[in-house]
């Protein structure tokens, strides 16, 4: 696999830290982005890479000017990206009979509108046969849960969003792919949630076991290598037949 560039979005997170790990492992150069804690980003390996070290950039990413200059960043300091991983969003766990207008508004502006935004930006700057690949869940099929509403439906907006995105940049084959991620057993799935409730949630899937994030970063890896360039305009589940 040739090395290449590219930038992950939310790279603290445990999916991030997963899908920057066997990046960097393939000698990718990487950029990569939090926005509160750091901490996890070291124990990304930094020595396997033939381009150069990788970029380390912290953003609250609470504007579109912020989303678009932490783009801009990584172009900077990376020279040219090949690829984004929009893998950045927590799961804003709240009851539907206690959802405000706000709580909609900023589910909607953090799950959709800024990694569209990201999104965006990054095609009409980049080359052309760039990729970008974007997490989402496996809530967008369901509608989420009564605690998950708004981030089901923002996550269903992004998918959307992106793959009519991906039929407007044919022409210079850029791909744009989505890996809907299943039950993962990470901090924000477990958060709140007693260990009956866990295993309960954990028999609905057919393959009666939570996912790995390493098995979401294989399919986010496989996306930015080359035996994906014809595809684009995807949405593929990694839930254990959930």
């Amino acid at each position: 696999m040739n090395s290449k560039s590219i930038a992950i979005i939310g790279a603290s997170g445990v999916i991030g830290t997963a899908v920057a790990s066997l990046l960097a492992s393939q000698g990718h150069r990487l950029g990569l982005h939090y926005c509160n804690n750091r901490e996890p980003l070291e124990s990304v390996p930094t020595s396997i890479s033939k381009l150069g070290p990788h970029i380390i950039h912290q953003s609250s990413l609470s504007t579109f000017d912020e989303g678009r200059s932490t783009v801009n960043y990584f172009i900077k300091h990376l020279g040219q990206l090949d690829g984004l991983a929009l893998c950045a969003g927590r799961v804003p766990w709240k009851n539907e009979d206690e959802l405000t207008a706000d709580d909609w508004n900023n589910a909607t502006f953090e799950l959709t509108a800024q990694p569209y935004n990201m999104a965006y930006h990054f095609c009409q700057i980049c080359n052309s046969k760039s990729r970008i690949v974007a997490l989402s869940s496996i809530s967008a099929k369901y509608g989420g849960s009564t605690s998950s509403r708004h981030y089901g439906a923002a996550k269903a907006a992004l998918e959307s969003s992106l793959l009519g995105l991906s039929r407007t940049l044919y022409q210079k084959e850029i791909c744009i792919n989505i890996v809907r991620a299943g039950f993962i057993l990470t901090p924000q799935q477990t958060r709140g949630r007693s260990k009956q409730e866990i295993a309960e949630r954990i028999m609905k899937i057919p393959f009666q076991r939570a996912g790995r994030p390493e098995e979401i970063a294989d399919l986010f890896s496989f996306f930015f290598g080359h035996n994906a360039s014809f595809i684009t305009g995807q949405c593929i589940s990694v839930a254990g037949g959930d």
